[in-house]
């Protein structure tokens, strides 16, 4: 009976224990990288400013003017799939990146805009701001891809 009692007991710890799943098999996601991209025009009335930061399946979009009362800052959250955060990430070459000097050329001179990256990690933070609309050969893809968010995300805001 003693045998019974304690193959019960254990039959039973195991029972619970592999019943008690936490969360299915969902990927996990590195919340400790932040990627930035926006624009700015210097000479420009409205919302001139717009920036978008990606982290982990976090989204979050921001339009701000130069002060005018008339146009308020906005701020639209969202996410994105745990499968767009993977490609991100895989786009992002930090060597690459660091390479580039912090300012190129002469952004929003003659108000032709400013744009920029920015990417964020535990020990490290690069900010590259260029000439609107240029091309970055060897970061490229990422610049692509996050231009494309950040337009989404503005038609939202300003449908």
């Amino acid at each position: 009976m003693k045998y019974v009692r304690i193959s019960f007991l254990a039959i039973s710890v195991i029972f619970i224990a592999s019943s008690c799943s936490t969360e299915p098999n969902t990927p996990e996601i590195n919340s400790d990288i932040v990627i930035n991209s926006g624009s700015s025009f210097g000479e420009c009335g409205g919302y001139c400013w717009r920036e978008i930061q990606i982290t982990g399946n976090k989204v979050v979009f921001e339009a701000r003017s130069w002060g005018d009362e008339n146009y308020q800052d906005k701020r639209l959250e969202g996410s994105i799939t745990s499968e767009d955060w993977n490609t991100l990430v895989e786009l992002i070459d930090m060597s690459a990146l660091l390479a580039y000097e912090d300012r190129i050329g002469c952004p929003d001179c003659a108000d032709g805009g400013a744009e920029w990256i920015q990417i964020q990690t535990t020990d490290t933070l690069k900010k590259v701001l260029f000439e609107y609309g240029d091309s970055l050969a060897t970061i490229q893809p990422l610049l692509d891809k996050m231009r494309s968010l950040r337009e989404q995300y503005n038609e939202m805001m300003f449908p």
